[in-house]
C-alpha cells in the first residue's frame, strides 16, 4: 500500500493504527507513511467521523460544529497548502465523541432494538451521530421474533391419495341472524385428496351427529368406499361419546389437532373462509337481506368446487371427484326481490 500524490510520486505506507491526540481523543485508521515530512489531514475521514464541517476560502478555513455552528478550530493557505493553526477545545470534544458513530443497525442493537425512528430522531438532536442516514435497513430478524406469539408453522405438502382417505371438518357459527329456516350453524367436510366441500347448514350443534351420519352413508355409497381419516379439533362437537362410538364402529381413526392450534386445522380453516367471503360478497351484490346467508353460502361452496386452482395443477376438485370437467352453463347471477 502506498500514498499517491498529484505529481505522480508514491510513498509506502508502513502502519495502519489509532493515534491520540490527548487523554481523551483518538484518531482511527491512521496511516504511518515516514517519508512523509508534514502529518496530512483527511476532511472526508474528518467530516465522516466527527459531527463537522469544513468551510474552505481563498486563504483561510474553518471547522465548525454541524448542528450549532460553533467555530472548532482554524487554519491558513500557506503556499497552496491549507495549514491547520489554530485549535479550540470544542473540537477536541467533537473528535472524541467519535465513537458514538455508528450505522442504523449498530445503534438499533445498541439501544435494545429500538424503533429506527427513534434512532433518526437522537440523530438530529445529536445525541448519537449515523454514518449514514441512507438507506434505512429492513426488516430485523431479532424484533420479529421477539413480537412474534408464536413460530411460525413449517409448511405441509402432503396430502391424501386417494379419494376418502382424509377427511378435514370443521363447525361454523353462530352465526349473528338465523337464516330463513332457522339456521345458526354450518359444518363442512373438505376431501383432503379433491379438496372438494360438502356443506351442511345446522340448526345447533348438537345436530351435528345427525349430519354426520349423513354424510357418511352419502360418501359411502357414491364413491364405494369409506372415510378412513377424520380430522377436527377438539370440539364438544367432535369428541362426545355418539361421535366417538360412530367413528369406532365405522374403523375411521380420528385426528384431533392440538388445543388453540388452528394452524394444524388450515386446510378447513382456510375453506371457511373462502366460503364466507365468497358468500358474502354474492349478498353484497344481490343487496340480499342477512338471513338468506344460508343461500349464499350453499352457492359459494358450489362454485368453489368448481374453480381450478394452483394446488390441483389448475383442475376444480370437481374434476378431481368425479374425473370430468364441470358445467358453468347452469350458472346465474343472484337478484334480490
Amino acid at each position: 500500500m502506498c500514498v499517491t500524490f498529484g505529481s505522480g510520486q508514491s510513498l509506502p505506507i508502513t502502519h495502519i493504527g489509532n493515534t491520540s491526540l490527548n487523554n481523551s481523543t483518538t484518531l482511527q485508521n491512521v496511516l504511518v507513511v515516514p517519508n512523509l515530512t508534514k502529518n496530512l489531514l483527511s476532511i472526508n475521514r474528518l467530516t465522516n467521523d466527527s459531527n463537522v464541517d469544513v468551510l474552505f476560502s481563498n486563504n483561510y478555513f474553518n471547522v465548525q460544529d454541524r448542528k450549532t455552528g460553533e467555530i472548532l478550530a482554524r487554519g491558513i493557505c500557506e503556499n497552496g497548502f491549507y495549514v491547520l493553526t489554530q485549535s479550540h477545545k470544542s473540537l477536541v470534544v467533537v473528535l472524541s465523541a467519535s465513537h458514538l458513530r455508528a450505522p442504523f443497525n449498530k445503534w438499533h442493537s445498541l439501544l435494545g432494538h429500538v424503533a429506527f425512528d427513534t434512532i433518526t430522531t437522537l440523530n438530529k438532536l445529536g445525541h448519537v451521530f449515523l454514518t449514514s442516514l441512507l438507506p434505512k435497513p429492513g426488516l430485523c430478524n431479532s424484533c420479529e421474533l421477539s413480537k412474534a406469539k408464536h413460530l411460525p408453522f413449517v409448511e405441509n405438502n402432503k396430502h391424501a391419495q386417494q379419494v376418502l382417505d382424509l377427511i378435514h371438518c370443521d363447525l361454523w357459527g353462530p352465526a349473528p341472524i338465523a337464516s330463513t329456516d332457522g339456521y345458526l350453524y354450518y359444518v363442512i367436510f373438505v376431501d383432503d385428496y379433491s379438496r372438494f366441500t360438502w356443506f351442511y347448514p345446522l340448526k345447533a350443534k348438537s345436530d351435528f351427529y345427525h349430519i354426520l351420519i349423513i354424510f357418511f352413508n352419502f360418501v359411502q355409497n357414491q364413491f364405494s368406499t369409506s372415510v378412513k381419516v377424520f380430522q377436527s379439533d377438539g370440539g364438544t362437537e367432535f369428541i362426545n361419546h355418539r361421535v366417538q362410538n360412530c367413528f369406532q364402529e365405522h374403523g375411521i381413526h380420528h385426528r384431533l389437532s392440538c388445543p388453540h392450534t388452528p394452524e394444524q386445522n388450515g386446510r378447513v380453516e382456510r375453506k371457511h373462509r373462502h366460503i364466507t367471503e365468497t358468500g358474502l360478497a354474492i349478498m353484497f351484490n344481490a343487496h340480499a337481506p342477512s338471513k338468506l346467508w344460508v343461500d349464499a353460502f350453499t352457492s359459494a361452496t358450489y362454485i368453489i368446487n368448481r374453480l381450478p386452482t394452483k394446488i390441483l395443477e389448475n383442475k376444480s376438485p370437481f374434476e378431481i371427484l368425479f374425473k370430468q370437467p364441470p358445467s358453468y352453463s347452469n350458472l346465474r347471477i343472484s337478484i334480490s326481490l
